[in-house]
């Protein structure tokens, strides 16, 4: 915005000399009108954007994912009729507010998640990684997240398996891979794998389901609930691509109507 400066600004707050409290008469234009004299000042420069991407995508999951996280909180405390019983339609509404703000959850999570797999520009930090431990970790956080329905989650991988990689930037894409298997799983088994193959491991997430149960809308916009989890779904395996290239790892996917398979190829030295 431009401020826009009246030459005559000061005599109108102070008032003329010798006429205290009251503003001097406008300059007349033979029709009534004022003449006023302007200047255009130009905006101060905004300073320097010292925010890094770190610090923005920080903000950006305390502003989004948090509150979110709250509402869904208290819709489960109204659910559990902690304060009193629930009339049928008041639990109908309840539940349809609780899956909208998960669906929207997993969203921000997700374009928070690829945005800072594109935008960081930090190199992995290289390390052994016990494959054991993340992928029972990861087993812990889907048997909480499974909800009510009959979903087993496995874990099949020896102790002595071990890659040399960024651990924060696996421990993202087990979480990608994992919630992705969830989500395809209406009911069965979802498996979490780990097994060595001379200078390579594979991590694979085997689901009793589909990925994409809809069929692709290329540059359409998803009008029902299936075509918006389908979209979601695609966006959530577009996020681990982009994550696996930063674990240094190579991701193959097969999916059919009855299953589905996502695995992660890593060397154990962490080589490529």
């Amino acid at each position: 915005a431009r401020l826009l400066r009246c030459a005559s600004g000061s005599a109108m707050r102070g008032g003329a000399p010798g006429n205290k409290g009251e503003p001097p008469p406008l300059a007349g234009t033979g029709r009534g009108e004022a003449r006023l004299s302007t200047t255009l000042v130009p905006p101060p420069r905004a300073a320097p954007n010292s925010e890094s991407p770190d610090s923005l995508l920080r903000l950006l999951n305390h502003e989004l994912r948090t509150p979110l996280n709250g509402i869904l909180g208290f819709i489960e405390i109204l659910l559990g009729e902690l304060d009193g019983p629930l009339l049928v339609d008041e639990r109908e509404n309840l539940r349809h507010v609780r899956d909208a703000g998960r669906q929207l959850l997993g969203l921000v999570s997700d374009v928070l998640d690829l945005v800072a797999a594109v935008a960081s520009d930090r190199e992995p930090i290289l390390d052994p990684v016990d494959l054991a431990d993340l992928l029972e970790a990861e087993r812990i956080s889907l048997e909480e997240r499974r909800g009510v329905r009959p979903v087993y989650v496995r874990v099949n991988a020896a102790h002595d398996v071990q890659v040399v990689a960024d651990r924060a930037e696996l421990t993202r894409v087990l979480d990608v891979f994992g919630e992705l298997a969830l989500t395809a799983t209406q009911s069965g088994q979802v498996s979490l794998e780990a097994t060595a193959d001379g200078q390579n491991v594979c991590v694979t997430v085997r689901a009793d389901g589909p990925l994409f149960p809809a069929p692709a809308q290329r540059g359409e916009r998803p009008s029902t609930p299936a075509e918006r989890d389908d979209r979601l779904r695609r966006l959530r395996l577009e996020m681990a691509q982009r994550l696996c290239d930063r674990a240094l790892g190579e991701l193959t996917v097969h999916t059919d109507s009855t299953a589905s398979e996502i695995a992660l190829s890593l060397p154990r030295d962490g080589q490529s």
